[in-house]
């Protein structure tokens, strides 16, 4: 039950500290949401040819692959590392963590 409400609350902080893309809106803890925008900038680009459109396309399509990469990369490294997979976890972590900060100084 811990473990449910620790994942729970970090979910719930990374949906309200990652909400855009490059100004577009995008959920960054789930893909349905990102597949849906996606579809709905395409079918907008293919009637109406705005160029934004398929800006928008690109961006929330790139997440879905880039989200889909590294899930498929988490399991072949887990099946290799087992649980030693988690070291690998919080030094990526750490590693974002200080770029955030910097960035933000």
């Amino acid at each position: 039950m811990a473990a449910n409400m620790l994942v729970s609350l970090a979910c719930a902080m990374q949906v309200q500290s990652f909400r855009t893309v490059h100004g577009f809106g995008y959920a960054s803890t789930m893909c349905i949401g990102n597949l849906r925008s996606g579809t709905e900038s395409f079918s907008k680009f293919l009637r109406d040819r705005e160029r934004e459109s398929l800006y928008k396309v690109l961006y929330f399509f790139g997440i879905i692959i880039i989200f889909a990469i590294g899930a498929g990369a988490g399991g072949v490294i887990s099946a290799r590392l087992g649980l030693g997979t988690i070291w690998l976890s919080v030094m990526l972590l750490v590693i974002v963590a200080l770029m955030m900060t910097k960035e933000t100084r």
